[in-house]
């Protein structure tokens, strides 16, 4: 039996690049990963409520009795229907504090675009260059205000600028301040509880 042509062969065998399972594998046949879903908030007053504080904020550090809730509604992004921005009264004891804001995708339901920080009603929904845009008011003195303005977006609020100015933010056409104290929400359910203008323990 002659063995040199087949170790030849096999040499050549070993000598020749092996092909990897990757390079079988047709790029442009895998899927692109799908977009991550956001959740939807039915009531953005409840979720806040039972504990929605993303940001880890010092909510409701007084007890029941002694809260009030907070609520501007305005439309942050230009489609026609009311968004939220929510509070509560023991985080304002310099005149200003976070809010939660919460942009409506349809009747039930809501996404969580972040935190701003505003004086109860000192905040405003501009349309600029082709971006909405929020204006947020926080008093440093009777003369003086400081000015947040945020860039809005589908999904996210992100602070872009910020200045001091004479003067206060006036209350915009179109943006609703409420407050409703936490016992007549429970006990008068939250259609019935909210009145308008600022939480008197502000």
């Amino acid at each position: 039996m002659r063995l040199r042509p087949l170790i030849l062969l096999l040499a050549l065998a070993l000598a020749l690049p092996a092909r990897t399972h990757a390079q079988d594998v047709d790029v442009d046949s895998i899927p692109d990963p799908a977009a991550p879903q956001v959740d939807t908030i039915p009531d953005p007053v409840r979720a806040f409520i039972e504990g929605f504080n993303p940001q880890e904020e010092d909510f409701f550090a007084h007890p029941p009795d002694r809260t009030d809730l907070l609520r501007m509604q305005l439309d942050v992004d230009a489609d026609g229907r009311p968004d939220l921005a929510l509070s509560e009264s023991s985080m304002f004891g310099i005149g200003a504090g976070p809010w939660l804001l919460f942009r409506q995708l349809s009747p039930k339901g809501y996404r969580y675009l972040g935190e701003i920080f505003a004086g109860p009603g000192a905040l405003r929904a501009e349309r600029v260059a082709g971006a909405n845009e929020l204006v947020a008011g926080t008093p440093i003195s009777a003369q003086r205000t400081h000015l947040i303005r945020y860039r809005v977006t589908p999904d996210t609020v992100v602070d872009i600028a910020e200045r001091d100015t004479s003067g206060v933010l006036p209350s915009a056409p179109g943006t609703t301040l409420e407050h409703c104290a936490m016992q007549d929400y429970w006990r008068q359910g939250p259609a019935g509880c909210w009145v308008a203008g600022a939480s008197p323990r502000n």
